[in-house]
């Protein structure tokens, strides 16, 4: 007798993050994932009502995947082990990412080209993410960078899925920017030596 492959909630999240990914939300059909996952589509319908529902949750963990972020990384004893947190969870998050085990920035902001709906909760989550570093950096100017930066880590990614090789480097970089090594000894060094005038 043929066994019956038996998949779950998380087999079909994953294959659905994936398709949207490679192919935005077109690519996320009942049909094209049963085939995908060799299964009928009857085992979607156990976990979802129906391919809206299926977006929607898409959509959703990406946005929460941002506040609990956020929140975690809020716990830190400073601000500096704040962004240090967040940008290490990015770290990880960002090969999970590739395999369908996390929600992805590039498959969400491939949505947003074409839904205007999407693109207002993504610029509602990017404003958070903003807020959340300058509140703890201070440097309104640097973190708009660093965001261009990983926006443009992001699209590479979709170009070259080795890319994601330069997140540690990215997040070393990004961090350096924020938070400059001695920046405040360096002032405070400057403001003791005297002009030659003064000796």
């Amino acid at each position: 007798m043929r066994m019956v492959k038996q998949l779950g909630r998380a087999d079909w999240l994953i294959a659905a993050r994936l398709a949207l990914r490679r192919g935005g939300p077109a690519a996320v059909t009942v049909e094209g994932l049963a085939r995908k996952l060799r299964v009928t589509k009857g085992s979607f319908y156990w976990h979802f009502a129906d391919r809206r529902e299926l977006l929607a949750v898409l959509l959703d963990e990406w946005e929460q995947e941002t506040v609990s972020t956020i929140e975690r990384a809020a716990q830190a004893r400073s601000p500096r082990d704040a962004v240090k947190t967040l940008f290490e969870y990015t770290q990880q998050a960002a090969p999970a990412s590739d395999k369908g085990l996390a929600p992805s920035d590039a498959a969400i902001f491939l949505w947003a080209q074409s839904d205007r709906t999407v693109a207002a909760r993504v610029e509602a989550t990017e404003k958070r993410r903003l807020a959340f570093l300058i509140e703890h950096s201070g440097r309104p100017d640097a973190v708009e960078l660093v965001y261009l930066a990983w926006l443009g880590f992001v699209s590479r990614r979709m170009r070259n899925p080795r890319a994601v090789e330069s997140v540690d480097l990215l997040a070393s970089t990004a961090f350096a920017l924020l938070f400059p090594p001695s920046r405040t000894r360096h002032r405070r060094t400057r403001a003791c030596v005297l002009p030659t005038s003064a000796r």
